[in-house]
């Protein structure tokens, strides 16, 4: 009696160590205490997602590999593992049919070299690739292109920019405090522990429009299986028909829907995708003109509203001269008003003297009026003389323009005098003394017509 009072004693304290031994297994782990990501990990743990390692650890702080990720992504998307696939340094591996379901569903791809290298450590790019592909927003169909980047180390054309913008968008994932995101920066098993956790709160719905409720911030559908439900709208949900991003009021019945919920049952995510509208037309067109004219202004093209149109390209000249003329003095030159590159002539010729002369000055000189001259420059230029050899007097009679005292040599020293000190060139200067405006202007025409295709060439105009 005694005896077997004992064995089954023993026996109840094997069964009490088995059943301690398994939940310390699936749902505890010996070194998260205090760890920000305790709950999480706990979470993930109790559900058979993420595991301990053989002594109980789970390493909160280390890098997750590829395969310790694609099988817990996997659990999380209730995938039954398949013996399957053609990535040749899986196929001994534990992984493999958590992978292969992965591979099936087009979630994840191996290397060109068709390799996966499961006990690589993932990137924060490379894992919300993933999750992007999970919740099936990769596709034309499905996907919503942000084509601005939310964060400051992470250009437009990075690889992964749409999917660091969606996640975060949706909430799965933040960056840093400094605005950064750190795309190449490898993922712990916590932050994934953390990530997972939040992916598992979204829900994805698929189905068709039945009604849109712009002003209650509602829509109608009707989903793939057959069953209707009414759907309240985030306070700032993505929204996007065919190609662009857009609003409620834009969808149409019968629209194709991929939605994605967040946890209170709003739409976070709402594609819709249909028949071609008027506006998805005026979309492609501003694409085309590389955004020139923007959807509104296509579509009052299309109707034969061209008011705008004089007012639109005046600011784009403008802007592609890299403002060298205004819109305003664009348009005069259209109109025939030569006026605007004189004034023009005169301020970048102001320019070319480095300010010694102003634009006033210029035009004064232009009309061979060199008594509007600074007393400051005439001395300047009388001083230019006298070391050229011309006395005191000859250098008046010629700042004076007395022509009949001087010879043809005196007012080439002139000529070179007023050209050292202004920093006009030489045949600018001599054309305005001789009041030879024909040559003048040709001179102009040259000079600016160089300077605006100077400005047009780096503008990019012509590309």
């Amino acid at each position: 009696m005694q005896k077997r009072i004992i064995s089954t004693g023993i026996i109840i304290m094997i069964l009490m160590l088995v059943m301690s031994s398994t939940a310390f297994a699936a749902g505890q782990a010996n070194d998260i205490n205090g760890h920000w990501a305790k709950k999480e990990i706990n979470n993930l743990l109790a559900k058979g997602i993420m595991s301990t390692y053989g002594n109980g650890t789970f390493k909160p702080n280390q890098p997750i590999t590829r395969a310790e990720f694609a099988t817990s992504l996997a659990k999380t998307l209730n995938l039954t593992p398949i013996s399957v696939t053609n990535l040749k340094d899986i196929q001994t591996h534990p992984a493999k049919g958590y992978v292969a379901a992965l591979v099936r569903k087009e979630i994840i791809t191996g290397y060109p070299d068709n390799t996966f290298r499961p006990e690589k450590a993932i990137s924060r790019s490379e894992l919300v690739t993933m999750l992007v592909r999970a919740l099936e927003l990769n596709k034309m169909e499905t996907k919503i292109e942000l084509d601005k980047s939310i964060y400051r180390d992470v250009s437009t054309k990075h690889w992964a920019n749409n999917s660091i913008n969606l996640t975060t968008k949706l909430g799965i994932i933040t960056g840093y405090p400094n605005n950064t995101f750190r795309p190449d920066n490898l993922v712990t098993r916590a932050e994934t522990a953390k990530m997972l956790s939040r992916f598992l709160k979204l829900e994805v719905i698929q189905g068709n429009l039945i009604e849109k409720y712009p002003l209650a911030n509602k829509i109608r559908v009707k989903k793939n299986d057959g069953s209707e439900l009414t759907l309240d709208l985030a306070s700032d949900p993505l929204i996007g028909r065919n190609k662009r991003i857009t609003n409620l009021r834009s969808l149409l019945r019968n629209d194709n829907l991929h939605l994605v919920l967040n946890q209170a049952n709003e739409v976070k995510y709402l594609k819709a995708y249909g028949v071609i509208s008027e506006d998805d037309l005026a979309f492609e067109v501003s694409e085309m003109t590389g955004g020139l004219f923007n959807t509104q202004e296509v579509k009052s093209l299309a109707k034969g509203n061209y008011q705008f149109l004089d007012s639109k390209l005046n600011t784009e000249v403008s802007k592609r001269t890299n403002g060298l003329f205004a819109p305003s003095e664009v348009e005069s030159i259209a109109s025939g008003n030569i006026n605007v590159i004189e004034s023009e002539l005169n301020n970048q010729l102001s320019q070319m003297t480095k300010g010694v002369l102003s634009p006033s000055e210029v035009k004064a000189l232009s009309q061979g009026n060199l008594k509007t001259l600074e007393p400051t420059l005439r001395q300047g230029i009388e001083s230019r003389l006298v070391k050229q050899g011309l006395t005191t007097n000859e250098a008046q009679a010629l700042l004076d323009q007395d022509w009949n005292t001087l010879q043809s040599t005196g007012k080439n020293r002139l000529v070179e005098a007023v050209s050292l000190q202004t920093g006009l060139p030489v045949d600018v200067t001599k054309a305005i003394f001789e009041q030879n405006w024909t040559r003048l202007q040709r001179l102009a025409e040259i000079e600016l017509i160089q300077r605006a295709t100077v400005q047009v060439m780096n503008s990019g105009l012509l590309s």
